[in-house]
């Protein structure tokens, strides 16, 4: 790479949540690229150099997780490990307190994205699975199906399976993992201005019904001329108000 070269800077969120996502994908099996941010597909670039990841070519649109990939988040350091001999060190109790029998950082700097690690001993790792914790794995673009799948792929032998289902993970944990992520959901954050201190009550309103007209209008409080418009629509506002002044002037 020559020295006037342009690298863009890796971000730890980026390389942590790829290195998560890698951590529960099938040896072998292709993925696409596009379901990748433009940070991670980056990053991508450079675990294909050390040979994390498979590609059949620069330009190739699918990638292969290698079994070095899948051995850097479990609890052994051996490839048997990673092709599926040994997985489960990892025990969740009914409580939301996790056990993992790991000395991997990198399998600890996953942990603690969505666990809260109170312990850490040479080769245990204790913790619980709170609301803040998850709901922090959330924000940084870690799902609920993705944390489910990591617990169960990587749980303890000893833990009892759902006769039913097979599964490991106490249902109450996958659900109420699921539920947290709903109750995220219920909510959007956006960009907005709020605007007040209107001149007149005829000049809210038309600044309202202008908004309205173009699905501007946030909330409003008629009592105290009070708004919230969106991004978009305060240059909206800005032109209704200077229109309406300029007509209603002295």
């Amino acid at each position: 790479i020559s020295e006037n070269s342009e690298i863009p800077e890796l971000k730890e969120q980026d390389v942590l949540r790829l290195l998560f996502k890698l951590s529960h994908l099938t040896l072998g099996q292709g993925y696409p690229i596009k379901m990748l941010t433009q940070g991670q597909r980056h990053v991508l670039m450079h675990l294909r150099y050390f040979g994390l990841i498979y590609q059949r070519k620069d330009s190739s649109r699918r990638y292969y997780p290698t079994a070095l990939a899948l051995s850097l988040s479990s609890a052994e350091d051996t490839l048997v490990d990673t092709l599926g001999q040994t997985h489960g060190k990892i025990i969740v109790e009914t409580t939301f307190r996790l056990t993992a029998y790991t000395s991997s950082k990198f399998q600890i700097a996953i942990l603690n994205k969505f666990v809260r690690l109170d312990y850490r001993f040479p080769n245990i790792i204790i913790g619980v699975i709170t609301k803040h914790s998850v709901m922090e794995a959330l924000r940084n673009g870690i799902s609920a199906a993705g944390i489910v799948k990591y617990l169960e792929q990587y749980a303890h032998p000893q833990m009892k399976r759902n006769p039913k289902t097979g599964k490991a993970l106490p249902q109450t944990v996958a659900d109420q993992i699921f539920l947290w992520q709903k109750q995220r959901e219920r909510f959007t954050m956006s960009a907005g201005y709020f605007l007040y201190e209107f001149q007149s009550a005829a000049e809210y309103k038309h600044v309202l019904d202008s908004l309205r007209s173009e699905n501007g209008v946030v909330w409003y409080n008629d009592r105290k001329r009070w708004l919230t418009t969106t991004k978009d629509g305060y240059q909206l506002a800005k032109s209704a108000l200077k229109a309406y002044r300029a007509t209603h002037s002295a």
